[in-house]
């Protein structure tokens, strides 16, 4: 799995565009419902770490300096949004069930289930001084297991964040802090012949933002806790300092262009997992191409650096590849909407003795909005990748020795669906999703099929 905010199990990457606006709330129900059907289908995620998390704060950043200007330097919240004296609020309450034909994700001796899910989304917003915002957006539920009740899991969906943005002129300093737990991995491809790992994450930091003019420069520190509430998985526990930075050129409200880099400290607590260090560096580019067409493209090289295992098991090694992440939206009509997703990336490893991953993931969505409270989807996925790590063999007749084994695996899924809202507050989605795992390891080929309906409640 790679240590990214938004790439956790099952909840990581379907939805665009679908951000909660500081001023009143007023696509709430769009997102929740984004949220939900990424929950259910949801893409692979690029590592670098420290560039990710930069990445995944970058949405939540942009709703709040957008409405933080001198010409509104207020947030006016709608007389109707539910208030908490200065607090805006805004809570929904759901229920879901789904069925999961293959809930370990095993080549054979496959076991099915039916999964009641039910929580609550949160929203929050205080404005605290003219050019001072605080806001909360978090999705908390437990998930039951009716024939696997070991299985049953708390949930804080990745995304989840606390932050407070300070304006002062063309300075823009933002605390913040991004936090999930989930135990679900059908959103990892290099996993496999698993149910599901308990992970809790979370990173703070501060995000410093100087836009003088048309320039745009920026840098970030996070402090990440990874770490797993299983004992058998406590190899994975690891704490990351992130370093971000990036300098740009803004040729339009829309449309910048620079260069950034990132840096990451990854210090693991238990073997054989090691420590690790990786930097990576490349221009980007937003550029809004025309009122329907909107491509967003970061690249560029990434050094890893892997420390040897204290036990000897492992060598000190290095690693140099490179990133991709392409992401084109393209508004066809009123009705149309599709979305094209390319990453390529070095994610670190998720298996044990599995010190790291390579892979690539093509994404297409196609969505169609015959009206506004209706909407309906198709996405696909293919993912394709490489794992190299260590096993264990038995060397006849007295000892045992480390074998070194690469894994090359390539996935692909898709998955249609709907989402209806049935009246201003009640809000209904079905969806259907499929994955297909192959591998040159036989025993970590296999195909999931999950069903989903979910009815929502917006008060």
């Amino acid at each position: 799995m790679s240590r990214i905010l938004s790439q956790s199990p099952r909840e990581h990457g379907l939805g665009h565009g679908w951000g909660l606006k500081a001023a009143g709330f007023s696509r709430c129900r769009w997102m929740c419902a984004a949220g939900f059907l990424c929950w259910l289908f949801p893409r692979s995620a690029s590592a670098q770490q420290a560039f990710q998390s930069a990445l995944s704060l970058d949405a939540v950043v942009a709703q709040q300096t957008s409405s933080q200007t001198e010409t509104n330097p207020v947030v006016n919240l709608p007389a109707l949004q539910p208030h908490w004296g200065p607090l805006g609020l805004n809570v929904g309450a759901y229920s879901s069930v789904t069925s999961d034909n293959n809930i370990n994700l095993a080549n054979s001796n496959t076991e099915s289930d039916f999964i009641l899910g039910t929580g609550l989304n949160l929203q929050a917003l205080w404005q605290e001084t003219g050019k001072s915002v605080v806001q909360l957006s978090s999705q908390v539920g437990y998930n039951f297991y009716l024939q696997h009740p070991d299985h049953d899991y708390l949930q804080i969906t990745p995304g989840s964040a606390l932050t407070w943005t300070l304006n002062l002129d063309d300075w823009y300093f933002t605390f913040f802090d991004q936090f999930n737990y989930t135990r679900n991995d059908i959103a990892v491809p290099s996993v496999s012949n698993i149910s599901g790992i308990p992970i809790v994450q979370n990173n703070a930091g501060i995000r410093v933002q100087w836009e003088p003019g048309h320039w745009l420069f920026e840098g970030d520190y996070s402090y990440d806790n990874y770490f797993s509430t299983s004992s058998e998985y406590n190899y994975l526990n690891n704490a990351a300092d992130y370093y971000f930075g990036r300098a740009g050129w803004r040729f339009a409200s829309s449309t910048q262009a620079g260069f950034e880099a990132s840096a990451s400290f990854t210090h693991f607590t238990h073997p054989p997992q090691t420590d690790t260090t990786s930097y990576s560096a490349g221009p980007y580019v937003q550029w809004q191409v025309d009122p329907a067409i909107n491509v967003s493209l970061h690249a560029g090289p990434t050094f890893y650096q892997f420390a040897a295992s204290p036990n000897g098991g492992q060598p000190a090694s290095s690693l140099t590849a490179y990133y991709i992440n392409l992401d084109l939206v393209h508004k066809i009509n009123q009705f149309w909407t599709e979305e094209v997703t390319v990453a390529r990336s070095v994610n670190l490893g998720f298996n044990q003795g599995a010190i790291y991953d390579e892979e690539l993931d093509l994404g297409y969505t196609l969505r169609w909005y015959p009206n506004p409270w209706l909407n309906f989807f198709a996405s696909a996925d293919y993912q394709t990748g490489q794992q190299p790590f260590q096993v264990l063999v038995f060397v006849p007749p007295y000892f045992i020795a480390a074998s070194d084994v690469t894994e090359h695996y390539s996935r692909y899924g898709f998955s249609p669906g709907v989402y209806y809202q049935m009246t201003h507050h009640l809000n209904s989605s079905l969806v259907f999703s499929h994955w297909t795992r192959e591998s040159n390891i036989v025993i970590n080929r296999y195909a999931d099929d999950m069903v989903t309906l979910q009815i929502q409640y917006q008060f």
